[in-house]
């Protein structure tokens, strides 16, 4: 019975197998005559999908020149008029050009020329040019001239693109570049100044091939009114493939494929058309090019279909599990990846970008579904994080993070829903939260703090948060996370494990009185770490930090303003000439690398720094001979007056050399031995001229001086004032003047 029923399973196998060999003999003449045409689909869509990723790309460095337009029209420094003495200010122009230039490497360079301001010039970030020089010298268009300029200004309404053009550039080397013009302000009649944006070919051209990779045909961008933007072609082909484009029929699909044929030769045509500015993006692609290798593969394709029918059985079998294999390892992987979707929903999100309506849809349905219509975004920053590691085992910061994330999407319930997403920096987590209507920043906060208590409670670790505002509208959340991460940034001025609000940060900061900065403090701060005062130079950089801490600064101007602190350690050190050892120079280099979670903790690694630097100082001068430094300052406070004073006279008297008396004199008391002479000279001439009538000249050989032009030279630079006016603010001030 067994043996029977092998042998009827094996002839249903071999009926099987007959039918499957009949079926796909038909069908394997069915599909090589459709075979091309699939090709040719594929061909298609791939083109399509190509030409997207370009216009894509085109949108989002247009859109970025569009808003670097806006912030300069928006900066005061940069649009308000400058007379031609204040060369600083106009200085000043240039370099935050140069600053919007560095950040969008696209542009070659960007200009801004204002009607009737600043006199006739143009100022760019490569400098300032009176306007002539500029398209005369600097960048001498092939067909754009200076007075040309001025008339299409009068003109302009709204953003205009110049096609390519050759562009001599400093009257050396000459390229095509596209120049676009933005009116300021936009749409206005009677624009009062106008921003241009040139753009290199290569730009163009370098990222058509860099994204399709075009080894064959013809692409091109054209603007809205057609004139070639950019183009890329097959090598030693560009002028025939230019003039192919231009014979190309006009009623091309606005986003699609066309077969066209010319002089008997069959071209696929794809075309897509940018919504945002109206370009069109073109790519055109020889048919016998791109379908060579299916034709050549059709005697191919015959033998293989017989050596199909052979092994067709075993061939069924074996992919058939292999493909079920694979269905569900794809399975699997998609469940496993949709937190990896999710993420990335909120990274698009936070960063501004919104799904385009022709963009192709994912093989799944959306993660992030919204169910309300306010949006809030917070930002936590677990407080000394990197400790985390120290502490406990290399998993600890990561079971940290992820029981972090957990809690508060869990809280995020009680509000409507939320979504988490770790940070930009280590430790930081950004929640994106879809509240119901009654729900308030308040209660945000109050989310933030139970997630702090958790954090506190079973990791003995504490967080600060960030809250930004609420907005209505999907496309506003990357406002309310910059707004979050500007609050959290709080931190470094007011210290950890505390919730800050962005609004009412804005509101303090505007409220409260004008802060300025203790810089006083600083030489006091140079003048102990000269001395080897560890005390003193603790007591200063207490005092600076202080400063810094009691007030509601902006949070960037903090930041700044404590890289001071360390610019001043490391100044003091260079101009007293020290020396540091190779622990104290690392420590230095740490400081400046180094960002600090708060204020506190760089108060911390400055005063642990100079100590070490100050007890090194004292203790090189405790080697020295103290007699020798007071039988100096005894002998100069007595003859400093005498003009023939010098430091020759000096070492003699004291009975040393004058090359070991210099070095040991600035080792001591940290100033040059003749500055030190000449600051008592300048400090006896302003008593003088304080207090006496006496002439200029009579007082500067009454303090030793020879040369009054050197006097007045070193009076200025020291004073800020010349001795006349040092005088008569000496006097107006003993009088009850300002």
């Amino acid at each position: 019975m067994i043996r029977y029923a092998g042998r009827g399973l094996v002839g249903y196998a071999l009926s099987y197998v007959a039918l499957v060999c009949v079926a796909l003999l038909i069908v394997g003449v069915v599909v090589y005559g459709t075979f091309i045409r699939s090709m040719e689909q594929e061909i298609a869509g791939t083109s399509v999908s190509m030409l997207k990723q370009v216009r894509d790309v085109t949108d989002s460095r247009m859109m970025d020149m569009n808003r670097i337009a806006q912030l300069i029209a928006s900066d005061p420094d940069l649009v308000s008029d400058v007379p031609a003495s204040e060369g600083y200010r106009m200085g000043e122009k240039v370099r935050s050009l140069a600053k919007f230039k560095a950040a969008n490497s696209f542009a070659g360079e960007i200009a801004v020329y204002f009607r009737g301001k600043s006199g006739d010039r143009l100022f760019a970030a490569s400098g300032m040019y009176e306007l002539a020089s500029f398209f005369q010298e600097a960048y001498r268009y092939a067909n754009w001239s200076a007075d040309s300029f001025l008339a299409d200004f009068s003109e302009l309404r709204q953003p205009v693109l110049r096609p390519l053009e050759p562009v001599t550039l400093n009257g050396v080397e000459t390229r095509n570049r596209a120049t676009y013009l933005y009116p300021l302000p936009l749409h206005a009649s009677r624009p009062y100044g106008v921003i241009l944006f040139q753009i290199d070919e290569r730009e163009w051209s370098g990222m058509i091939r860099g994204v399709l990779n075009n080894e064959a045909g013809y692409s091109y961008i054209a603007d809205d009114r057609g004139r070639l933007v950019a183009y890329a072609a097959e090598r030693d082909r560009e002028e025939e493939s230019a003039a192919l484009a231009l014979r190309l029929p006009g009623d091309l699909p606005r986003d699609g494929v066309r077969t066209v044929s010319l002089d008997g030769e069959k071209l696929f045509v794809a075309r897509i058309v940018s919504d945002y500015n109206g370009w069109s993006f073109v790519s055109i692609l020889p048919a016998e090019r791109a379908l060579g290798p299916v034709i050549r593969s059709r005697n191919v394709f015959a033998l293989c279909v017989l050596g199909v029918l052979a092994v067709s059985v075993l061939l069924s079998f074996v992919f058939g599990a292999r493909q079920y294999r694979t269905e569900r390892k794809l399975h699997t992987v998609i469940k496993s990846q949709a937190r990896i979707v999710m993420e990335k929903e909120l990274l698009d999100l936070i960063r501004g970008k919104t799904r385009d309506h022709d963009d192709k849809e994912p093989p799944f349905a959306p993660v992030l579904e919204f169910t309300f219509d306010r949006y809030i975004v917070a930002q936590l920053l677990i407080d000394r994080y990197k400790q985390a590691a120290l502490v406990g085992s290399r998993s600890e910061p990561a079971v940290m993070l992820l029981s972090l994330k957990n809690v508060l999407e869990e809280l995020a319930g009680d509000l409507g829903q939320g979504w988490t997403l770790e940070g930009m920096e280590p430790g930081g987590i950004i929640l994106l939260l879809n509240v119901r209507e009654d729900c308030t920043v308040e209660d945000v906060k109050e989310l933030a703090d139970k997630a702090n208590a958790f954090l506190e409670q079973h990791f003995r670790f504490t967080c600060t948060a960030g809250i930004g505002c609420l907005y209505e509208e999907a496309d506003l959340v990357y406002k309310s996370y910059l707004e979050a991460n500007y609050a959290a940034r709080s931190r470094y001025l007011r210290g950890g494990g505390q919730s800050f609000v962005y609004e009412s940060l804005r509101e303090h900061e505007h409220e409260q009185d004008p802060y300025r900065y203790r810089y006083e403090l600083h030489p006091l701060l140079s003048a102990a770490i000269r001395k080897g005062d560890k005390d003193e130079a603790s007591l200063r950089i207490g005092e600076i930090v202080a400063s810094l801490s009691g007030q509601r600064l902006d949070v960037d101007m903090g930041e700044r303003l404590s890289f001071d602190l360390v610019h001043t350690i490391m100044k003091t050190l260079s101009e007293a000439g020290i020396v540091l050892p190779d622990q104290a120079a690392a420590a230095l280099t740490e400081l400046f690398a180094t960002r600090f979670e708060t204020i506190a903790e760089l108060e911390a690694a400055v005063i642990k720094f100079c100590q070490g630097v100050c007890d090194d100082i004292a203790s090189r001068k405790e080697s020295k001979n103290v007699e020798l430094l007071e039988q100096a300052l005894a002998f100069i406070g007595e003859f400093y007056t005498d003009g023939s004073l010098s430091a020759e006279g000096i070492a003699d008297r004291l009975g040393v050399s004058r090359s070991y008396l210099s070095r040991y004199f600035k080792d001591q008391t940290g100033s040059p031995l003749m500055q030190y002479v000449d600051g008592l000279r300048m400090t006896k001439a302003k008593e003088l001229l304080a207090e006496t009538d006496l002439k200029i000249k009579e007082i500067v050989e009454l303090v030793g001086l020879t040369d009054p032009n050197n006097f007045f030279r070193k009076f200025k630079k020291r004073e800020g004032l010349t001795p006349q006016e040092y005088r008569d603010a000496s006097n107006s001030s003993s009088g009850g003047g300002a």
